[in-house]
């Protein structure tokens, strides 16, 4: 029995299988997405609070995730598909709607939440 892949949702279903390219870039802390915003604060307050060294370990850490987040993104274009049918539902089609909006939004708009927190 075939597995479902996620290069099979890309290329049979392509709208269905973005998704999986921007939860990717989004844990990668790529801007404009909200990852990037809390990497950029974290790593700002810690080097406010004289945490160089370890600011400097967390992004080359943040960097080898990138390398790995992207290895899925490759392999989403490069690999094969099988022949397993992918027909999302309209539950997948809303919860997909509702975070990419509300990551896009916190990362090009972080003061709607950051307001709510000071």
């Amino acid at each position: 029995m075939k597995e479902w892949t996620p290069s099979t949702a890309l290329q049979k279903e392509p709208v269905a299988g973005r998704p999986d390219d921007n939860v990717d870039v989004v844990f990668g802390g790529i801007p404009p997405f909200a990852g990037f915003l809390g990497k950029y604060y974290i790593f700002s307050e810690a080097v406010k609070n004289g945490y160089m060294t370890l600011t400097i370990i967390a992004v080359l850490n943040s960097i080898v995730g990138v390398y790995y987040y992207f290895k899925v993104i490759l392999a989403m274009y490069t690999k094969e598909a099988n022949d397993v049918s992918v027909t999302p539902s309209l539950v997948y089609w809303i919860v997909i709607l509702v975070c990419f909006t509300g990551s896009l939004l916190l990362g090009v708009y972080p003061g709607a939440l950051t307001s709510l927190l000071n």
